[in-house]
Order: structure tokens, then sequence, then C-alpha cells
């Protein structure tokens, strides 16, 4: 769907966002901060900064109910997962009637409450992050589930995710997708049966901005992310002796955790070539370090099996960083091959050493850097990001006048 100037007119309007809770400084701590930040200005406000917390309240009412049972049963975890969305929808139930819009983040377990919503009288707005719907995000999904209920869950939980996924989208108004291609993609699946706008979000590029030119960096190639295996970043760690082989003179910063951590430093400390002198595993990396760290990197890999519109990327450019990524979710419309960023063919260890040295013996990476900060700063910004949420706002208040 086209942007247009509808606009929201009037009285502003009053909001509940419904997101998943989400670990301080982490991506989706980010998104669901950047989402309250632009909502408030497009229901009328001017723009906010602070954390989720400083920022929500005012036109934007946050419900993140979480219920943690600690427990490595799948089926418990199950149950954690029902608790929370029984304790969002008493939220709901309660909520001041002068909301009018309830917009819910990714997650097909939001079933229930988006129900609650509608038989309330509000609109719905779904705003869709990943890749929902598509191939890469069941391959993802059977990764992720691959271990859990005796070897079935990577066949079962997929499946299941897809049904509640299609629950979620006949219950909405307007399907919100966190960027173009993937808004394309839903709609085309969907055959215009709902409302379809791109609602991708920004990177402040104030504070994201290039610290250090790229010609004066070292050849460092940083890796910034959960280390799982559908993030690719058992394929990322076979990579690093291929790519030292062919090219000594690299340095790698790998910061993150997840469970491919262990595996990753044992297969780095049985290879040859001293790796272990010119990587640094660096734990978790918050949000505040983070432009320092990109600042040093001269490119930054990706080599996900699905991703949808990741922090990381945007960040990553908006810093001067070469990006290399695999064509996934919205990254090919942000990385064009040698013009914006790097794409690989697949994650496989192999591509990932064969691209790396690629990325770095081209000619042309100051361009490509300077390229990829112009496409942040037009396309990217807050004040872009406002201006689309006042189109789909104004699409649900043309609803309701209805």
């Amino acid at each position: 769907m086209k942007e247009s100037h509808i606009m929201s007119k009037g009285r502003p309007q009053k909001i509940c966002l419904v997101a998943g809770p989400s670990e301080q400084g982490r991506g989706g701590y980010i998104m669901t901060r950047n989402l309250i930040r632009v909502l408030e200005s497009a229901a009328g406000d001017a723009a906010q900064s602070g954390t989720v917390d400083d920022i929500a309240g005012t036109r934007v009412h946050l419900i993140a109910e979480d219920c943690r049972i600690g427990s490595r049963w799948m089926l418990l975890r199950v149950l954690s997962v029902i608790i929370a969305q029984l304790k969002n929808t008493g939220r709901l139930l309660r909520l001041d009637k002068d909301v009018s819009v309830v917009f819910f983040t990714s997650g097909p377990t939001f079933f229930l409450p988006m129900l609650v919503a509608g038989l309330l009288g509000k609109k719905v707005a779904y705003f869709i992050s990943g890749l929902t719907g598509s191939e890469a995000i069941r391959r993802v999904n059977r990764l992720i589930y691959e271990r859990t209920l005796f070897g079935t869950g990577g066949r079962l939980f997929p499946w299941v995710l897809a049904i509640l996924e299609r629950l979620n989208y006949s219950l909405t108004d307007v399907l919100v997708a966190e960027s173009a291609g993937l808004a394309e993609q839903i709609a085309s699946d969907i055959r215009g049966s709902k409302p379809v706008a791109n609602g991708a979000l920004f990177v402040d590029t104030g504070v994201f901005t290039p610290k250090t030119k790229l010609t004066q960096r070292a050849n460092t190639v940083g890796y910034f992310g959960a280390l799982t295996t559908y993030k690719g970043a058992a394929n990322l760690f076979r990579a690093v002796p291929l790519i030292l082989e062919q090219k000594d003179d690299v340095h790698f910063v790998i910061a993150g955790e997840g469970p491919a951590l262990f595996d990753g430093k044992k297969y780095l400390s049985e290879s040859k070539n001293g790796q272990d002198s010119r990587v640094d595993i660096v734990g978790k990396v918050d949000h505040e370090t983070m432009p320092g760290y990109l600042n040093k990197a001269k490119l930054v890999v990706l080599p996900s099996y699905g991703e949808g519109l990741p922090n990381v990327v945007l960040e990553a450019m908006a810093c001067g960083a070469i990006v290399l990524a695999t064509p996934v979710g919205a990254i090919p419309n942000l990385i064009k091959d040698a013009e914006t960023g790097f794409i690989m063919e697949d994650n496989s260890p192999e591509c990932i050493a064969r691209n790396v040295i690629r990325a770095l013996n081209h000619t042309d990476l100051g361009e490509i850097s300077h390229r990829a900060r112009i496409l942040m700063e037009k396309e990217y910004t807050c004040e872009r990001a406002i201006a689309r949420f006042r189109y789909i706002l104004g699409i649900l208040k043309q609803q309701r006048e209805r």
C-alpha cells in the first residue's frame, strides 16, 4: 500500500501498545522503545526520547505482561506464554475508554488479546517484524524448536505458529510490516483482504554516526547478535579459519550470547593458525556502547537463515560499517550488492569466508559506506517513520468514521 497524505486530525489519539517482554538493550526492547517514540509523535505529541518506561504513558499506554517459569520443559514454557497472554487480556479489559487503537507487536500468541480488543470496539493494528508467513520463518522455527518435545518440536511448532499467525491476521484491521518488502509479500499472500502498510522504524543517525573514516579502520570483522543456529553463528565460527588461511590481517569481534558460543570457542581452540589471538569474543554489548564497536568495524557480518529488519543492519550502515548479509527478510531492500553493502548467496562457512574476503578486498568500500549512510539519512530517520505511522493511524481513523 502506497503512502499518501492521510493524516490524523483533530483530537490527539490515545493508543495502547501490547508488546512481548524484552530485556533492556536487546533487539525487542529497542524495537518497542522506537515504536513508542514514533506512535507518540504520530498520535499528536512531539518526539520523545529515553527508555521505554520514560516515554510510555502520554499518548501510548504500554502493556507488556510476562510470566517467567524458569524451566527447560517445553510444556511449562507454553504454560508461561498462556498465562502472560491472559494477563495481557486482563489489562486490556481495564483500558481507558479513550483508547481507540491497540497496536500489537509481532507474536502469534496474541490471539486472545487481539480478540478481546476487537470485542471492546478498538481498532487493531498488528506490527509484523520478521519473516512472518514465509518459508524462511518456518525454517527458522524448525531450527529453534528442533530439540524440543523429544525431537518432534521442529515439525510441530512451525505448523502451530503458522495457524496462530493466520488467526492474528483475521482479527486485525491493519497489518503493519516492518519493511516495504515484507509489506508487499504479505499483501500478495492475503490477496487484498486487509490493508497492509510499510511500518519501517528508524535508526538514531545522531547517535549512530561515522566517527572514524572507513579508510582508517583496520580489517575488523564484527558479528553482533544472538549466538544461535538460526542466526548462522555456528557457520561463522567455522568460517574464521578459512578466512585467516587466505587473509591473515583480519581481526574478528564476536559479540553476543547463546548456545553456539561453547561449541564455537571449542572449534576455534582446536583449529590451527592461532585463531584465538585474532578473535575477540566480548559477550553481550549494551546499546549505549554499540556505536563504538560499529565505528571500529570495517565489515559487519549477518549470516542468518532468516531475519526481518535487524537493528544492527541499520546501526552498522549509519555508522559507516559495511554490511555483508544473507538475502533474507528486508535485507535486500537495504543492501544492493557492491552498492550499499554486500550479499552472500548462502550462509555456509565456505560462502561466508569467500564473501568476507571479497568485501574486504573491494576497491570501492568508501563509496559503498557513503551510499549506505545516505540511505539511512533519507529513509530510516525518526521523521520518516513518524510520517509512515501518521498514515497508518489515518487509515484506522477513516475506518472508525465509516
